[in-house]
């Protein structure tokens, strides 16, 4: 388990600036005058430097950096303070941190460069700090709005996402090769912030979910914040019934099935209700005194309850009751590029809810499914290879959402790949790959490793796998990462989300008309 401790967190307060000094914003806010409107560019990370054991932390920060609005929110603080948040590219004005020092220096006296080249907004100083000016048009002193300092875990994160801008490779065309202008960037400030033992193994899901809410920046929890309904409904018919809404920063799912897919096992997670049976001891009570009755218990899920980023989690760590041990499942789960939720959202609100007749109903889920609501577009996956107490994490990333162009970010090291390089380390298993599976889905067959890996937990099995990762998806029927290798986190964004995630432009009016790949 993650714990960020109480002690260091405290000594990093020191890094949150006074109310004097929080009037200097580190972010850049001109947009360069030779980009256009609409000429939307690709930045790609340099890598991030393992600081001892920290890949799961270099892997789920890769996802985030490239979403651009999740860039712009965490430079800017999660405010609109400069003229990017009105024109048509607001990653643009993230870029301008790559212009050349001559150039910021000419914006006037009131922007500041600091040695690394990045842009300073300096507040006039009136030479009062008590938050209160003097309007020229009224005798009365106008006060003005106190702002709240950033949590030392997002200054921190400003600082590492403002070296990996200044070190990545910024492209108009994603399939053009990317040179790096810097060295991978280290992290370090933001483990210190946060009480990160560098040296310790840490689960990239669970630090994801810690994570976020010390950022204490609403605006980003909420892009990945979603809402699902727990909910018991009575089958006596008296439509009694207790709903509860449970928000969700992620969402986990099982992997034992037989050869389960992503969309099978949210399936089961919001699909046929448990039945809480009287005859069997276990029916529900309405309420205080009341006799048990037959029910239904079971969660579901309604479009609006649906987060712009979507985590899926598999549960790939287990206890195994007979054997007495901790063990890793490597159970191929197969993924394809477009995610269809059409199939598991609830829809009418008459009380019946849960039962099987609420899935694939086709009458109702036309309208979402136009505006993008329930297509989900694979952006990024982070994948784990080893076994339960010894693994590594990496992440696949699409840096350009529209465009079939993936990168392997490995810690410091950044490789191009294939959708199929991808599909064949992240499913997990050994897998085929051919035509036959469609563009969409191109595994042909994966086989299940999980009992052949299960003789091979040993610690000196557990450091060969770990250290043999085959050369090319050719030379191997496993992936990069070998036969230990699948996917842990899957990163998903929703297509009527595109537009403002991407900064494809500020209108709805086009929300969800791409094109499945």
């Amino acid at each position: 388990m993650l714990a960020f401790t109480t002690a260091a967190v405290v000594a990093a307060a020191a890094l949150v600036p006074s109310s004097s000094a929080w009037k200097i914003l580190t972010v850049a806010t001109i947009v360069p005058p030779s980009t256009g409107a609409g000429a939307a560019r690709v930045v790609v990370s340099s890598g991030l430097r393992n600081l001892g054991n920290t890949c799961y932390l270099n892997a789920q920060l890769q996802c985030a950096f490239h979403i651009p609005l999740v860039r712009e929110l965490v430079l800017t603080g999660g405010h609109c303070r400069s003229v990017e948040c009105d024109g048509n590219n607001p990653t643009s004005s993230l870029e301008h941190q790559h212009q050349p020092r001559q150039e910021n220096e000419a914006l006037g006296n009131n922007n500041d460069v600091n040695d690394s080249g990045t842009t300073r907004i300096v507040a006039a100083d009136t030479g009062s700090d008590d938050g209160v000016t003097d309007d020229p048009t009224t005798s009365e002193p106008q006060e003005q709005p106190k702002q709240t300092p950033p949590s030392p875990g997002l200054l921190a994160l400003q600082q590492v996402f403002r070296e990996m801008l200044q070190t990545a490779s910024v492209s108009k065309d994603p399939h053009e090769p990317h040179r790096h202008d810097g060295p991978p960037v280290a992290p370090r400030v933001l483990a210190v912030a946060l009480g990160i033992p560098v040296m310790e193994q840490q689960d990239s899901q669970e630090f994801w979910k810690l994570f976020l809410p010390a950022l204490q920046l609403p605006a980003l929890t909420q892009l990945y914040q979603g809402t699902m309904e727990d909910y018991i409904v009575a089958l006596d018919g008296t439509n009694r019934q207790r709903r509860r809404p449970e928000q969700f920063l992620d969402l986990s799912l099982n992997v034992h099935a037989d050869k389960p897919t992503v969309l099978t096992s949210l399936q089961f997670l919001f699909g046929k209700p448990e039945l809480l049976s009287v005859a069997e001891g276990n029916g529900w009570r309405p309420e205080k005194g009341a006799d048990k009755v037959d029910a239904h218990k079971g969660l579901s899920i309604r479009p609006q309850g649906l987060p712009p980023i979507l985590q899926l989690h598999l549960k790939r760590f287990h206890y195994d009751w007979n054997r007495n041990v901790m063990e890793k499942l490597n159970n191929p789960v197969r993924f394809t590029r477009e995610l269809d939720l059409s199939s598991l959202i609830v829809k009418d609100d008459n009380g019946d809810v849960g039962g099987e007749d609420d899935f694939n109903n086709e009458n109702d889920d036309d309208a979402d499914k136009k505006d993008g609501r329930l297509i989900y577009e694979l952006q990024s996956v982070v994948v784990h290879v080893g076994e339960f107490g010894v693994g590594h994490y990496y992440a696949y990333v699409r840096p350009k959402i529209d465009e079939d162009v993936w990168y392997r970010f490995n810690d410091d090291i950044v490789t191009p790949v294939s959708f199929e390089e991808v599909v064949a380390d992240a499913t997990g298993g050994r897998v085929k790959l051919g035509g036959g599976g469609g563009e969409n889905d191109p595994v042909i067959a994966a086989s299940d490793s999980s009992k052949s890996n299960r003789k091979g937990t040993s610690l000196i099995n557990q450091i060969r796998q770990f250290f043999s990762f085959p050369k090319s998806v050719e030379s191997s029927s496993y992936g990069f990462g070998g036969s230990t290798s699948n996917a842990y986190v899957f990163q998903y964004v929703q297509r009527s989300a595109v537009p403002e995630l991407y900064n494809h432009h500020h209108g709805r009016a086009d929300k969800g008309t791409q094109k499945p790949h």
